[in-house]
């Protein structure tokens, strides 16, 4: 989302560097530098799993052993989501955990969806 113009911001109103531990630290995100063109664009989004953004089954616990993140991290990483999600639920008024697929790739279901009005296809 940032390279589409989405800044992300601490609780200082400075921008972060959109790291995984930048997560916990998100307190505003700024969209008013997408581009409005993508309001005309319908995307969909194909997934082929339907976890959602935070929990037991969401990005940081299932994806992130994947990539071998040892528990400790993966707590880091999951509070960080969970925060993420708590921004998102602010701002736009919509849950993440509510979307099919809003934990694929990382939590990219989730953006695609929250931030430029994506709908989720799960095809297994």
């Amino acid at each position: 989302m940032r390279a589409l113009g989405v800044r992300f911001l601490d609780a200082g109103g400075e921008e972060l560097n959109g790291r995984g531990e930048d997560l916990i630290r998100v307190s505003s995100i700024d969209t008013s530098g997408l581009d409005p063109r993508l309001n005309k664009v319908k995307l969909t989004v194909m997934c082929d799993v339907n976890n959602p953004l935070c929990g037991p089954d969401g990005a940081a616990y299932t994806f992130g052993k994947q990539k071998g993140g040892t528990p400790p991290v993966l707590d880091q990483l999951e509070n960080g989501m969970i925060n993420y999600r708590n921004i998102m639920i602010q701002k736009f008024g919509i849950n993440p955990d509510e979307i099919p697929g809003s934990g694929a790739a990382g939590g990219l279901g989730a953006a695609l969806c929250i931030f430029l009005g994506g709908t989720t296809k799960i095809r297994y």
